[in-house]
């Protein structure tokens, strides 16, 4: 289980720093954007770069719309806190008969968030945690 638990919480660090690397890059562009706009205005430069600017623009919002690491980095952090709780909750128990049931708890943690991701994610997500 902390095999699962650290893949999850890799998982959402990942896609958190993607979610931000792609929302500074766009920012930028749109910067860019607005620049050559400007300089176009101005007549320093004679060719529309606003508007291939803004092509781009669109590609990286499809991209993000697509790749949804906000999303996803939210449900693997998620996940990972859900199966610390279950860990902390089976290293606490007494008897067999709770064992049992706390490990039912945690395969239905799981497969729930399995349940989750394949509807939501379909194939587009990358690979799936090992177990």
């Amino acid at each position: 289980m902390i095999d699962r638990q650290l893949w999850y919480t890799r998982k959402a660090e990942w896609n958190r720093k993607r979610g931000l690397a792609w929302s500074i890059t766009l920012i930028i562009i749109e910067i860019l954007g607005v620049l050559t706009a400007m300089l176009r205005v101005f007549g320093v430069i004679s060719i529309d770069l606003a508007g291939i600017v803004a092509a781009m623009i669109g590609v990286g919002v499809a991209w993000l719309a697509i790749k949804r690491h906000d999303n996803l980095g939210r449900a693997y952090a998620l996940a990972a806190n859900e199966l610390s709780i279950v860990r902390s909750r089976l290293e606490a128990v007494q008897t067999e008969e709770a064992w049992a049931a706390e490990a039912r708890d945690a395969e239905e943690a799981i497969s729930l968030e399995h349940t989750t991701w394949c509807v939501s994610r379909s194939t587009l997500a990358g690979p799936h945690p090992p177990g």
